[in-house]
């Protein structure tokens, strides 16, 4: 990631708002990438680069944020930084996400682990293992039938939120469409059966 010259100064001013747990910025991709590292970005960030604020902010990019070092550390699980658990932890002890405009970034470079079909597959058990970790057999189930029609949501979602000439290669829109699928099919394992083996140390 590349961030823009004020990166620091944006992300501060925002952080010192009462309230505020962590901010985060948008996410712009470079037009040069592989399209499988293309793919990627798009599956992972392509909601962040021109994102509507006007609504409370939910979620922020997993490789655009900050937080005050403090609050994070208590927010933090033994396995380390998982964003969407921290995320949880901040909303549980009444802090809000903010969204910097300032704080913008450019995706640069090829992560080719990452978009192994393989990667997105074992990514994809382990938010799921982890979200169902507690759920009872019903609710296991439930995560697994709503797998089943997630490649087709997420593609959607993608194509919704990207802008066209992002789309435009025949390549990207291929491995866009396979990595939602993969993804899918480990929400899908990790629903039935549990986070992948070896935990989050998949999650690289």
């Amino acid at each position: 990631m590349l961030p823009v010259r004020g990166w620091v100064e944006a992300a501060r001013a925002v952080l010192e708002k009462v309230g505020v747990g962590a901010v985060g910025g948008p996410v712009a991709i470079n037009k040069h990438l592989p399209a499988a590292s293309r793919a990627l970005a798009l599956t992972e960030y392509g909601r962040f680069g021109a994102m509507d604020t006007s609504d409370a902010i939910k979620a922020l990019p997993g490789c655009n944020f900050a937080f005050h070092r403090n609050e994070l550390l208590a927010a933090l699980s033994a396995e380390g930084l998982i964003d969407n658990e921290v995320f949880d932890q901040l909303a549980i002890a009444g802090k809000r996400l903010a969204w910097a405009p300032g704080m913008a970034v450019t995706y640069t470079a090829a992560h080719r682990d990452g978009a192994r079909l393989t990667t997105r597959f074992a990514h994809g058990r382990l938010y799921a293992g982890r979200r169902l970790a507690h759920a009872r057999l019903p609710g296991k189930l439930m995560g697994a039938a709503k797998a089943l029609a997630l490649p087709a949501v997420l593609l959607t979602r993608t194509l919704h939120e990207a802008d066209a000439a992002e789309l435009r290669s025949p390549a990207t829109l291929a491995h866009v469409a396979m990595q939602h699928t993969a993804w899918a099919a480990g929400e899908f394992a990790g629903a039935l059966f549990g986070s992948t083996p070896g935990g989050t140390t998949v999650w690289q």
